[in-house]
C-alpha cells in the first residue's frame, strides 16, 4: 500500500472557494497512483497544469462524444438535517434562471469545454399517489427559460430541457436506484383505477406540451420527455405522448427519456425515439481496477446492457445525468474531492471513444456561479478538482470567472 499526502494553496483564500485544502492518497498499483497524480496536478491551479498535467496524464484524449454536456439547475440545496432522499428548498434563495449570476454560471460551463447544457426545470406533484401536476414558484417561469436558452446558444451551445417531477416543494436525489424508486419511480405504482391513469397522463401530456411549444419558439435541441419514471412506462400512452410532442415540435428538436439506470430495458418504445437516454445513478467502488470491471458490466457484460440496447434499437446512448459527490451527500459534512475527481477520470476513461455513445452531460451544476468549492461534499463539480478533469477531458480554454463573494448555499444535488 502506498499513501501520499499533500497539502496544497491554492491562489487566493478569499473564499472556500480558494481555501487551503488537504487530499489523502492511497494506492495499491502504479495505475491508480498515477490517476491520483491526475487529481492532485489538476487541483494546483491553472499554473501548474499549463506545464505539469500533460506529462502526468499520458492516457488523456479529447473525447469523442458529439454531445459533451452539463446539466444546470437553479440553486437549491439541503441542510445537513434533511432526510436523506428528499431535499428542501428553504435553505437557499433561488437564482433567477434569466440573471446576470446565472449568465455568468453558463460562461463559466463554456469554459470547460462543453457543447451542450441540460436546463433542469422542477414540476410537482403532491405525491406519487395523486394525479396532478403543476408548476410553482420553485419552477423557472417561460422568461426565464427563454432567457437562459438564448444566453446558452449565444456562447455557441446546444440546449437539452429536462422537466422533471419533484413532490410538494421537495428535490428527489438521483444517486441511486433504490432512491428513485422511492420517489418519480413509483408513481402510479398505487393507481387502482383506469381514470386515475387517465388524469395523470393528461395532466402530464398538457404541462409537456407547454415545455414543447417553448422548445419549438426558442429552438431547443433536444427535450428529455420524462425522468425516472419506471412504473408508467409500460403504458401505451406514452406513444400517444410521444406522437403528440412529435407534432408540437415538428423536426427540429430530437427527444429522449431518462431512464434510472439499470431499468433501460424495461422501456418499450426506444425505437420511437432518437436517443436511449440513461440518468448514471450507480455507485462506483474506491479502486480503480473495481471501476473499471463495474464499467465494463454496465457498459457490455450484463444481460441488458447499454452496448446490446443499442444494438437492439439501432439508436445512440446518451447519458442523461451522470454525477458523482464529493463526499458524504446528501448529508455530509465529509468532503472527498479526490474521490469524485477519480470517478470522473474513471468514467471519461470507460467511455471517452465509444462510438455508440452520444455523450454524457454531468449533472449537479448550480446556476449560482458561486457554488461548489473545497467544503462542499455534494454532486456539483464547480470550483473542485472534478472541474478541472471536465475541463481537460472536454478540451475546454478554462477561462472561468470567479465572482468575489462566496455562496449562500451549502450544498446541491
Amino acid at each position: 500500500m502506498i499513501v501520499r499526502f499533500y497539502r496544497i494553496t491554492t491562489h487566493s483564500d478569499r473564499s472556500r472557494r480558494h481555501k487551503r485544502f488537504k487530499i489523502f492518497i492511497q494506492t495499491d498499483s502504479q495505475r491508480e497512483l498515477g490517476q491520483e497524480a491526475l487529481v492532485v496536478a489538476l487541483a494546483l491551479g491553472n499554473w501548474y497544469r499549463s506545464s505539469h498535467l500533460d506529462a502526468m496524464t499520458h492516457e488523456y484524449k479529447w473525447v469523442k462524444w458529439n454531445s459533451k454536456g452539463i446539466v444546470v439547475s437553479a440553486g437549491r440545496c439541503a441542510s445537513p438535517t434533511t432526510y436523506p432522499l428528499l431535499l428542501t428548498s428553504t435553505d437557499c434563495p433561488k437564482f433567477q434562471m434569466n440573471s446576470s449570476l446565472a449568465y455568468t454560471s453558463i460562461h463559466n460551463v463554456r469554459a470547460t469545454g462543453a457543447s451542450h447544457v441540460s436546463i433542469l426545470v422542477d414540476i410537482y406533484q403532491s405525491s406519487p399517489n395523486t394525479t396532478h401536476i403543476y408548476e410553482n414558484n420553485l419552477t423557472p417561469n417561460r422568461e426565464q427559460l427563454k432567457g437562459l436558452i438564448r444566453q446558452i446558444k449565444s456562447y455557441g451551445m446546444k440546449v437539452s430541457l429536462r422537466p422533471q417531477i419533484e413532490f410538494g416543494e421537495k428535490r428527489m436525489t438521483s444517486m441511486s436506484v433504490s432512491s428513485l424508486q422511492s420517489g418519480r419511480g413509483v408513481i402510479g405504482v398505487n393507481f387502482t383505477r383506469e381514470e386515475q391513469w387517465k388524469e395523470w397522463f393528461g395532466n402530464y401530456t398538457h404541462i409537456m406540451r407547454q415545455y414543447a411549444s417553448l422548445c419549438k419558439r426558442e429552438s431547443v435541441d433536444l427535450l428529455v420527455i420524462g425522468v425516472g419514471l419506471s412504473a408508467t412506462v409500460k403504458r401505451g400512452e406514452w406513444n400517444t405522448l410521444i406522437e403528440t410532442l412529435r407534432d408540437e415540435l415538428g423536426p427540429s428538436t430530437n427527444l429522449t427519456y431518462a431512464a434510472v439506470s439499470g431499468l433501460e430495458s424495461q422501456v418499450p418504445w426506444w425505437d420511437k425515439l432518437d436517443y436511449i437516454g440513461v440518468d448514471g445513478g450507480f455507485d462506483m467502488p474506491d479502486s480503480v481496477a473495481e471501476r473499471q470491471a463495474k464499467w465494463n458490466y454496465i457498459l457490455y457484460d450484463r444481460n441488458d446492457s447499454l452496448s446490446k440496447l443499442h444494438q437492439q434499437h439501432d439508436r445512440q446512448v446518451l447519458f442523461t445525468s451522470l454525477g458523482y459527490c464529493s463526499g458524504n451527500c446528501p448529508e455530509g459534512p465529509e468532503v472527498n474531492l479526490t474521490s469524485q475527481a477519480q470517478r470522473y477520470v474513471s468514467a471519461f476513461e470507460a467511455t471517452s471513444d465509444i462510438p455508440w455513445l452520444e455523450g454524457v452531460f454531468f449533472s449537479g451544476w448550480s446556476a449560482d456561479p458561486t457554488f461548489g468549492g473545497l467544503e462542499n461534499y455534494c454532486t456539483t463539480p464547480q470550483w473542485k478538482p472534478a472541474e478541472d478533469v471536465i475541463g481537460k477531458w472536454f478540451g475546454g480554454a478554462r477561462d472561468t470567472i470567479d465572482p468575489d463573494y462566496a455562496s449562500a448555499c451549502p450544498c446541491v444535488l
